[in-house]
């Protein structure tokens, strides 16, 4: 099973937080603001040894309340995060040629993707001119010139861009860079990024579901005159929209229920402590969901791994990911898809209900190959990783979104929910 297939590469360590939200530092600093900080404030923030801080607020985004359910009452807000500086690798050769690769293409299926993207027939026969057909018929190279590729409409990118992501070859339309649509605005906000950059990236975004994707990088960062605006234009880009997670405890809270549920993984006698802790006032205290997560999860939350100092860095996918929620050590036998499969068959059952915390969910093609999967949190919300690509953390999403980026254009993936048996 793979994550579609592995490519690119996971990068590293701190979360960097937009400077108009630097004064929250400052007053976390001060000891009567932590227990506000972490059981209160808007602001939760925690740090070990490689990751501190997370994002600021989409700023149009009020709390959101999720579904009452077994869980308790949860609340959550939009955040958004981005690597710092100094994890930014700049993939840049002026010199490279975009290229596309397809499999099992004729001429004539080609010719009907070029109509199904809607392209004239000058784009056609441009595109047709730089195919170059090897093995036979089965497979065909394309080197589409940069000014093509940023003319295409949206509607022509996003039906191009699908066909590509079938293959490993395509590593950005295979891992795109992508934020929520009705967010768009914030992916550039306080970004730094030139007027004349944004308009750029805006030209060549693309729509999947709720997500708004960009897969030209190697068309962008030529058209950008220093190294500066190029590495400030793939900061922004590798901006992530994830949730800030709570629970609300009030005096009337059923924490018995509560504990029963978060403590699932044998894990009830470290969260019935912790909510019996919390101090009886008549509106309640809210607590980080972070704290409710197995140290697994806990402990990567808005993070990137650091393959500097982890060799394994670059294939800790999201199979990797959700194999191992539960795990105080990482087993890294799920680094293999064989593996991970076998395990799967023998140790976990299909659910056919509602998800339960910790149920694995995968999104699967009909001929069983998982392209994503993830481990279910409450109401609609999921911890996962999407995809290995080197600019993309461990993060809360709805699973709505999750599905919407991988299934949306592609009718035949289903999601299928595993369950551990020997709990």
């Amino acid at each position: 099973m793979s994550d579609s297939q592995q490519a690119h590469s996971d990068r590293a360590a701190t979360v960097s937080v937009p400077r108009c939200w630097l004064w929250v530092w400052t007053a976390l600093l001060a000891a009567p603001w932590v227990l506000l900080a972490v059981t209160l404030g808007p602001q939760w923030v925690r740090q070990t040894a490689q990751n501190w801080r997370i994002g600021k607020y989409h700023r149009e985004d009020a709390i959101r309340r999720c579904r009452p359910g077994p869980w308790g009452e949860l609340e959550y807000t939009r955040i958004v995060i981005e690597p710092p500086e100094q994890f930014i690798a700049l993939p840049f050769d002026p010199d490279k040629k975009v290229r596309w690769v397809l499999h099992g293409y004729t001429p004539e299926r080609l010719g009907q993707l070029w109509a199904e993207a809607k392209l004239g027939v000058t784009e056609q026969q441009t595109l047709m001119a730089s195919a170059r057909w090897e093995n036979g018929i089965g497979t065909v190279v394309l080197e589409p010139p940069r000014e093509l590729i940023f003319n295409l409409s949206p509607t022509a990118r996003a039906r191009i861009y699908q066909a590509l992501s079938e293959f490993s070859e395509n590593h950005l339309q295979v891992y795109p860079f992508r934020f929520r649509a009705d967010q768009v605005d914030e992916w550039f906000r306080d970004s730094d990024t030139s007027e004349r950059t944004e308009k750029l990236i805006r030209q060549m975004l693309y729509q999947r579901g709720t997500a708004v994707l960009f897969s030209d990088l190697d068309t962008l960062l030529p058209m950008l005159e220093t190294a500066r605006e190029r590495s400030r234009a793939l900061k922004t880009l590798s901006r992530i929209s994830t949730l800030l997670l709570k629970l609300r405890v009030r005096p009337n809270t059923d924490l018995d229920t509560v504990a029963r549920y978060w403590g699932r993984g044998r894990r009830s006698k470290d969260i019935a402590p912790l909510l019996g802790s919390l101090p009886k006032r008549p509106e309640g205290y809210t607590i980080d969901a972070a704290h409710l997560l197995p140290s697994f999860a806990r402990r990567r939350l808005y993070t990137y791994p650091d393959p500097d100092t982890d060799p394994d860095a670059l294939r800790r996918d999201c199979h990797w990911t959700s194999m191992n929620f539960f795990n105080e050590v990482p087993d890294d036998r799920f680094l293999s898809h064989e593996n991970t499969r076998e395990v799967i068959m023998r140790d976990y059952y299909p659910v056919l209900g509602d998800p339960l915390f910790g149920d694995l969910i995968f999104l699967m093609r009909p001929n069983a190959e998982a392209v994503h999967s993830c481990v279910y949190v409450a109401d609609n919300i999921v911890f996962t990783k999407n995809g290995p690509q080197p600019y993309v953390p461990w993060t809360l999403m709805e699973l709505s979104d999750v599905r919407a980026t991988y299934s949306t254009t592609d009718p035949s993936i289903e999601m299928r929910v595993f369950r551990y048996k020997h709990w």
